[in-house]
C-alpha cells in the first residue's frame, strides 16, 4: 500500500489537514526533478515574530545543490505546522488530564449517600411538585458533623447540581431522572462492565413488578479493604462489581433512595467507586467515559507523532534517490529529531499520561487491577480505531467507485444523446448480448460436426468438434479462456474421443484417468517454478535493482536510452513473464515521461518500443511464456535450456535491434529531448535478496544441464519444485503470493495439452496431416517453414499467442515427423517463436495491451491504433523472418 494511503487511513479524522503534506512535497519532488533550478539561495526569515526556518543552518552550509535549497524550506513549514499543532494539542489534553484526576479526587473524598431510608412518604413528596416556584434557587443545610436531609427552596435541583451535590441526587425530580437515565443507559455493546453495571437482575418467572429491588439474598457480599490497590482484594473477592442493582425509576411510581436494608453487609463503609447508590454508579460510569475519551486522544497524539516521523523518512528517501542528493540522514537527525514532537523526552510523555490514566481506570472501573485496566483500555482503542478506519476505507473506495462510475457512464451518455435505436436495433432485445450469440453459436457447430459424417471413425469426428468448438470460443473469447480450457477434458471425455493401446474406443472412466494425467504433468510444474522464481524477484525488487543497473550505463542519449529500456523490457520477460516485464519497464520510465512535452514522439516510441520488446523476450527461454512450454511437450526429446538459448538469444537479440532501427526510423531519434542519467540504487543487498539470487541461479543452472542429470531428476518440472520449496518453505513468499499466481494461464495451458492430447489420441492429427502434407507436397523443409511461419504470425496476432500455440504446434509436429528427413522439432521450435512475434494490433499479447492503456497526467493515451498499425505489424514481420534465417540457420546447426 502507498504510504499516502496508509496515512489517509491511520490519520485522526479530524486532525487530517495537520498531518504532513506527503503528496504535495511528493509533488514538489517531481518537479524539481523535471524542472532545472539555478543555485540561487533561497531567502528565510530571522524576524522576532519567531518564523525561522529550523533547518537554517543546513542551507548555509556551502555545499547545497540547488533542490535543496528549494525543498529544504519546503520541509521547514511542514514541520513547524506539525510543532504547533502538537504542542497545542499535548497542552489541551494535559489539562483535561489534570482536571479529571481533580475530579476524581474531589468525588472521592466527598460525602455521598449509601441509601438511608428518608423516613418521609414517597407519594407525598410528590405533591406540588408541579407548582414549585422555578425561579428559586436550592439550598443544602448541613450541621456539622452529620449529614441532613437537603431543604428544598424553590425550584427542584439542576442537573448540574445534582452531580456536584451527591446528597440532592437521589431526591431529584423524576424528570431529572429520566434524562439522566436515558443518557447513562447506552453502554458500548461491546463492553461487560458496563453492561453488568446497568442491566437489572433477571425477574423471576412469577414476577409482574417492573422494578426489581436487591435483597440481602441477590446482592453479593464485598470483602475488599482497599478498593484502589488491586493486590488487597481477598481472595473471595468477585473480579467485577456486581452486576445486580436496582433500576434507577419505576414506571408507574416516583423513584425512591435504597433503605438501609438494601445495603450490602459491610458497604456503608465503601466508597464512591463501590457503593451500589445511583450516584455512586452513574458517576463511575461517567469517569470512566471520561477516562476512555482522554485514551484514545493520548493513544493518537503519540501515532500522530510516529506516522509524520515515518512521513519525512520516507519523503527524504524519495527526495534523495529522485534527485540524487544526500539529505535524509542528516534532515532527520540535525532537524527532524531536535523539533520538540520528536524529542525522546517529548516521545515518552504520553507513555506516562497512558499510564496514570489506566491507574485512574483502574481505580474506578476494575477495582485497581491495572493489568485489566489496560486491557479493557485497549480494548475500547482498538474497536474506535477499527470503526474510523473502516469509515475512511469506505470513503475512499466510494471515491474511487464514483470516479470510475463517471468514466463508464460516458459512453452510455453518449449513447443517449445519439437517441433510440433505429431500424432492426429496435427489435434487438436487451438480455441478447455477443456473448449468449457466440456461445450458442459454438454449441450449435459443435453439435452439427458431431452428427455430419466427415470421417469413418466417431473418433476423430467428435475431436474435430471439440476442435473447432474451443476455436471459436478462444478466438472470440466469448468466455474467459482458461474457462474453455475447463470444457477441454469435459468434451473429452463425454464425446469419448480417446483411444486406447489397441485403437479402441476408450470408456469414459479409461479417458478421464488418461486426460487428466496429461493435464498435470511436468511442463505444469515448469510454469509454476517459473511463476515462483519471477514471485520473487518481483516482490523482494531484485528486478527492479538490477534493471536500474543496467539503464544507469545508457547514458543520456535518447536513442540509446530507447536501447537500454528494450533491452531491460526484453531481459525482464525471459524471468518474471512477459506480464509482469512491461509492467515494471513502464514504472522505471515515469520520470522520462514526466519531463517529456505533450504529444511526444519520443513517448511514443518509448512505450511502444517496451511492448514490443516484452514479446520479443517471450522467446528468449523456456519459461518465458506458455507457448514455449507446449512446445517443449511436443518434442520427442525436448530441448534442454542450453539449446533453446543457443537458438532464442541470437534471435531474440537481431530481432530487438531491427525493431530499435524501425522505431527510430518512424518516431526519430529524439533528438534534442533531455534525459538525466539513471541513478542506480544506494542499497545494498539483502540476506533475503541473496537468498533468492543464489536459489534462482542454481535452478537455472540445473535447468540447462537437465539431459546430463537426467537419471537423478528425471525432467525440468521436478527441478522446478526446488525454488518452489526454497521460497515458500521458508517464508520468503506465503501463501498469498501462491494464490496470486496466473492460475489462468496455468489452466489455460492444462487444456491446451489436453486438447493436443485428444488430437493425436483420437486420430484426427494423422488425417490433417495427410492433408498439409497433400498441399505442401514437393516443398523443402524451409518452405514448409515459411508458410507455417505465415499461417503462425496471422493466427497469433488476432488471438492469444497461447492458442495459436496449442491450435498449430500438433500439426507442425506432425507435417515435421512425415517429412522425407523428419524435422519435427525444428517446425515445432520455430512455430513457438513467431506465436511470440505476433504484435501487430493493440490487443495482440498483454505487453500490447498494457502499452495502450498508458496515459500522460493529462489523461489522455500515448498510443493507439493507428501507432500499433504502423509499427506493430512490419515489427512483427522482420521478427518472422528473423526466425525464419537465422533461427532457421541455427536449428540446422544444432541437428533438429
Amino acid at each position: 500500500m502507498k504510504f499516502s494511503h496508509s496515512l489517509q487511513i491511520n490519520a485522526v479524522p479530524e486532525w487530517t489537514d495537520k498531518y504532513l503534506a506527503y503528496s504535495n512535497l511528493k509533488k514538489a519532488i517531481y518537479q524539481l526533478e523535471k524542472e532545472q533550478t539555478p543555485d540561487a539561495a533561497v531567502p528565510y526569515s530571522d524576524d522576532a515574530e519567531g518564523e525561522i526556518l529550523e533547518s537554517a543552518a543546513l542551507l548555509r552550509e556551502p555545499n547545497q545543490s540547488a533542490s535543496n535549497k528549494i525543498f529544504i524550506p519546503l520541509l521547514d513549514r511542514e514541520l513547524q505546522r506539525i510543532v504547533a499543532f502538537y504542542t497545542d494539542k499535548e497542552r489541551e489534553l494535559e489539562a483535561d488530564r489534570e482536571a479529571l484526576l481533580g475530579d476524581i479526587e474531589r468525588v472521592e473524598v466527598a460525602e455521598f449517600p449509601y441509601g438511608e431510608g428518608d423516613g418521609e412518604d414517597e407519594e407525598g413528596s410528590d405533591e406540588g411538585s408541579d407548582d414549585e416556584d422555578v425561579d428559586a434557587v436550592p439550598r443544602l443545610r448541613r450541621s456539622s458533623g452529620s449529614r441532613r436531609r437537603p431543604s428544598w427552596r424553590g425550584r427542584r435541583a439542576s442537573k448540574a447540581d445534582l452531580f456536584s451535590d451527591p446528597t440532592r441526587y437521589n431526591e431529584s425530580h423524576p424528570h431529572d431522572t429520566d434524562l439522566r437515565e436515558a443518557h447513562y443507559a447506552q453502554p458500548a455493546p461491546d463492553s461487560p462492565e458496563s453492561s453488568n453495571l446497568l442491566l437489572p437482575p433477571a425477574s423471576d418467572g412469577g414476577s409482574s413488578s417492573h422494578t426489581r429491588f436487591p435483597t440481602d439474598a441477590t446482592r453479593r457480599p464485598r470483602t475488599l479493604s482497599n478498593p484502589s490497590n488491586g493486590h488487597n482484594r481477598s481472595p473471595s473477592a468477585p473480579n467485577k462489581r456486581p452486576s445486580t442493582r436496582r433500576l434507577s425509576m419505576s414506571f408507574f411510581g416516583r423513584r425512591r433512595s435504597a433503605t438501609a436494608a438494601e445495603i450490602a453487609p459491610g458497604e456503608a463503609g465503601a466508597s464512591v467507586w463501590t457503593a451500589e447508590s445511583d450516584y455512586a454508579i452513574d458517576q463511575r460510569i461517567m469517569f470512566k467515559r471520561r477516562i476512555t475519551d482522554l485514551f484514545v486522544a493520548f493513544s493518537e497524539l503519540k501515532q500522530y507523532v510516529e506516522l509524520n516521523r515515518t512521513g519525512m523518512k520516507k519523503i527524504l528517501k524519495k527526495y534523495d534517490k529522485i534527485t540524487d542528493n544526500d539529505l535524509k540522514d542528516t534532515f532527520l537527525e540535525q532537524v527532524v529529531d531536535r523539533a520538540y514532537p520528536f524529542q525522546k523526552g517529548t516521545i515518552e510523555r504520553p507513555d506516562e499520561s497512558i499510564l496514570s490514566l489506566a491507574q485512574a481506570y483502574a481505580k474506578v472501573v476494575t477495582l485497581g487491577d491495572v493489568d485489566l485496566a489496560l486491557k479493557q483500555l485497549r480494548s475500547h482503542l482498538r474497536e474506535h480505531i477499527v470503526l474510523e478506519r473502516n469509515t475512511v476505507w469506505r470513503q475512499m473506495v466510494g471515491q474511487e467507485r464514483r470516479a470510475h462510475g463517471i468514466s463508464l457512464s460516458q459512453p452510455q451518455l453518449a449513447i443517449a444523446k445519439a437517441g433510440k435505436a433505429t431500424g432492426i436495433a429496435r427489435y434487438v432485445p436487451s438480455w441478447l448480448s455477443r456473448r449468449l450469440v457466440v456461445s450458442t453459436l459454438a454449441a450449435a457447430v459443435l453439435m452439427a460436426v458431431v452428427d455430419a459424417d466427415i470421417y469413418d471413425r466417431p473418433e476423430e469426428q467428435n475431436c474435430l468438434a471439440i476442435l473447432i468448438f474451443c476455436t471459436i470460443l478462444w478466438s472470440t473469447e466469448a468466455v474467459p479462456l482458461f474457462v474453455t480450457s475447463l470444457m477441454v477434458p469435459f468434451l473429452v471425455v463425454v464425446l469419448r474421443v480417446i483411444r486406447t493401446s489397441d485403437d479402441e474406443r476408450a470408456p469414459a472412466n479409461d479417458a478421464a484417468k488418461y486426460i487428466f494425467s496429461q493435464m498435470m504433468n511436468p511442463t505444469i510444474f515448469l510454469l509454476l517454478g517459473g511463476f515462483t522464481i519471477a514471485a520473487a524477484l518481483s516482490k523482494h525488487g531484485i528486478d527492479r535493482v538490477l534493471a536500474m543497473r543496467v539503464l544507469s550505463l545508457a547514458g543520456t542519449r535518447p536513442s540509446f536510452v530507447l536501447l537500454a529500456h528494450m533491452a531491460v523490457a526484453c531481459f525482464a520477460s525471459m524471468w518474471i513473464s512477459n506480464v509482469a516485464a512491461p509492467v515494471l519497464c513502464f514504472s522505471l520510465i515515469q520520470p522520462i515521461l514526466r519531463k517529456l512535452p505533450p504529444k511526444s514522439p519520443y513517448a511514443k516510441s518509448l512505450i511502444l518500443g517496451i511492448a514490443l520488446a516484452a514479446n520479443i523476450g517471450g522467446q528468449a527461454s523456456p519459461i518465458a511464456s506458455p507457448q514455449n512450454l507446449i512446445a517443449l511437450q511436443a518434442m520427442d526429446p525436448p530441448l534442454d535450456w542450453l539449446q533453446w538459448f543457443a537458438i532464442a538469444l541470437p534471435v531474440s537479440a537481431i530481432s530487438l535491434i531491427l525493431i530499435w532501427l524501425l522505431l527510430l526510423l518512424s518516431f526519430g531519434s529524439g533528438r534534442g529531448t533531455v534525459i538525466n542519467r539513471i541513478r542506480t540504487s544506494k542499497d545494498s543487498f539483502t540476506p533475503t535478496q541473496w537468498f533468492i539470487a543464489a536459489v534462482t541461479i542454481f535452478t537455472i543452472a540445473l535447468w540447462c544441464v537437465e539431459h546430463t542429470i537426467e537419471p537423478v531428476v528425471g525432467d525440468m518440472g521436478v527441478i522446478a519444485i526446488i525454488p518452489i520449496v526454497a521460497f515458500f518453505g521458508t517464508g520468503v513468499l506465503t501463501a498469498h503470493d501462491f494464490n496470486s499466481f496466473l492460475w489462468t494461464i496455468v489452466f489455460l495451458a492444462m487444456g491446451g495439452i489436453a486438447l493436443g492430447k485428444a488430437v493425436v489420441s483420437s486420430g484426427l492429427l494423422d488425417s490433417v496431416d495427410q492433408f498439409v502434407n497433400n498441399a505442401v507436397a514437393g516443398m523443402g523443409v524451409w518452405q514448409i517453414l515459411a508458410v507455417f511461419s505465415a499461417v503462425a504470425l496471422v493466427v497469433s496476432t488476432f488471438i492469444s499467442h497461447t492458442i495459436a500455440a496449442v491450435l498449430l504446434v500438433p500439426i507442425a509436429a506432425q507435417v515435421g515427423q512425415g517429412l522425407e528427413t523428419p524435422h519435427p522439432r525444428l517446425l515445432i521450435m520455430a512455430t513457438a517463436l513467431i506465436c511470440s512475434a505476433g504484435m501487430g494490433l493493440p490487443v495482440s499479447g498483454f505487453p500490447n495491451i498494457s502499452a495502450v492503456s498508458q496515459e500522460d497526467e493529462m489523461g489522455e493515451r500515448y498510443l493507439f491504433t493507428g501507432d500499433f498499425l504502423k509499427n506493430g505489424i512490419p515489427a512483427s514481420i522482420l521478427a518472422a523472418v528473423t526466425v525464419d534465417t537465422v533461427g532457421y540457420l541455427l536449428m540446422r546447426l544444432l541437428g533438429l
